[in-house]
């Protein structure tokens, strides 16, 4: 497979897992952190853009080095926190549900009622915050042509 189609296929595949592991997460725990799922959105969103451009401006064979120093870092951090790193012990106080509002007390109890549609909803969430942002780049990138042309 050629260097510069690695991400993509990557990212591809990584939704289906991410589809698993959300639907198991949802089925074992009753609950997914939607601030985290939109960061973690977000932050793909942004990454990929940012990614596909400096992909672009990069020969293979620098690609395929970032690409080996990449998961050499994620490797070594693995390593650290299975081999080196203190387990923490869960001692935080538990919010009660007097201190939350409205919309975090309703995102808990669909969760821990409905937790297969509440990570079905979180897939479909990720799915169209993703599809968004293509369409806005989309637009920025054919505006930035009319303007610049």
């Amino acid at each position: 497979m050629p260097t510069k189609l690695v991400p993509g296929t990557s990212l591809f595949v990584t939704i289906f897992v991410s589809v698993v592991v959300t639907f198991l997460h949802s089925f074992n725990y009753g609950s997914i952190d939607l601030l985290l799922v939109l960061m973690l959105v977000v932050g793909s969103i942004i990454g990929v853009q940012v990614g596909q451009k400096l992909g672009e401006r990069i020969d293979s064979s620098g690609l395929r080095a970032l690409l080996a120093i990449l998961l050499l870092i994620v490797g070594i951090a693995i390593a650290y926190d299975t081999f080196f790193a203190e387990k923490i012990i869960n001692g935080a106080a538990i919010e009660t549900s007097s201190d939350l509002n409205v919309f975090s007390q309703f995102i808990i109890d669909f969760s821990k009622e409905m937790p297969f549609f509440y990570g079905l909803f979180t897939i479909m969430f990720a799915i169209i915050l993703g599809v968004g942002a293509a369409f806005i780049r989309r637009f920025i990138s054919n505006l930035r042509k009319k303007i610049l042309v």
